[in-house]
């Protein structure tokens, strides 16, 4: 089933501030950012299910607070703190093409607002929590992504924490990367029984770069922490579960955009996951495999 692009219109007032877009103000939303027109991608985006891509056309959202409010209209479990989790293996060194990694481009440990977006709706919600963010989604077979307000150049090394709070074993979680304002991405996510898989969103189509694939290196359960990362090359990208490369591909059908974070319930009609220090560096080409 295929994707129903937007209109070329339309596409322009949901392009990043370095491109050209045009963004209507209304008296209940804050003086516009450049993330402003991502919202109503975002709508289009959660109501992916398995198997197709639908986009139907959205009311005009408001975009969703961080801090939790007086009648949230999702669940957020109590969060346990991590000193009261399973204790994890220590970190595996980083891989020695990580080494020499360049600017550090962007910063988030959740502490404070960064400017995240995502949209009202009834599939989801997000919120701050204990400097972390929790992203809710309780509709079974239902994506619920978080725009970042970084974007994703050519050349990057990318990660960021997850920590499954409620899921089932084959709920997705994870990063995705060279967001356009078409809804095309790449992501790379684990799901909570430890597989993980790289697929591409093109062209109304999603392709498994890499299938589901158990990984050995994955944490599996509730309260598994993991963190997930990508190192692009122009075309090549290498990806990482707590440290180790687990995978690498080449594919050259989108090269920038914007990063995004995901999550997606399939069996459950409860997944909440959160998220922790996402960053973002740059990657001297010089230094590239």
């Amino acid at each position: 089933m295929a994707w129903r692009l937007t209109t070329q219109e339309e596409i322009v007032q949901f392009m990043p501030a370095n491109q050209q877009r045009t963004i209507e103000k209304t008296s209940h939303i804050p003086a516009p950012s450049r993330h402003s027109g991502w919202v109503v991608m975002i709508l289009m985006l959660a109501v992916i299910t398995t198997g197709c891509v639908r986009i139907e056309e959205p009311a005009t959202p408001s975009p969703s607070p961080l801090t939790p409010t007086s009648t949230p209209t999702v669940f957020f479990p109590t969060l346990i703190p991590t000193a009261t989790s399973t204790p994890q293996p220590s970190p595996t060194p980083m891989p020695e093409r990580l080494a020499d990694l360049g600017e550090l481009l962007f910063e988030d440990d959740f502490s404070n607002d960064r400017g995240w977006v995502a949209a009202s709706s009834d599939i989801g919600g997000i919120s701050l929590v204990n400097e972390r963010l929790a992203v809710a989604v309780r509709r079974s077979q239902s994506y619920f992504p978080v725009i970042s307000p970084a974007s994703s150049p050519n050349s990057f090394y990318a990660e960021v924490t997850v920590r499954a709070e409620l899921c089932s074993d084959n709920s997705d979680i994870g990063l995705m990367y060279h967001l356009s304002s078409s809804l095309e991405h790449y992501r790379f996510t684990i799901n909570c029984s430890g597989e993980a898989q790289v697929i591409l969103a093109y062209g109304g189509s999603e392709i498994a770069l890499v299938p589901l694939t158990s990984t050995n290196v994955a944490r599996p359960g509730a309260l598994a922490e993991n963190t997930l990362a990508v190192l692009a090359n122009g075309t090549s990208y290498f990806f990482y579960i707590n440290g180790r490369e687990v995978f690498n591909v080449r594919n050259a059908a989108l090269t920038d955009g914007s990063f995004g974070l995901i999550v997606r319930s399939r069996a459950s009609e409860q997944t909440t996951i959160t998220f922790d220090d996402f960053n973002v560096w740059s990657v001297p080409v010089d230094s590239l495999p």
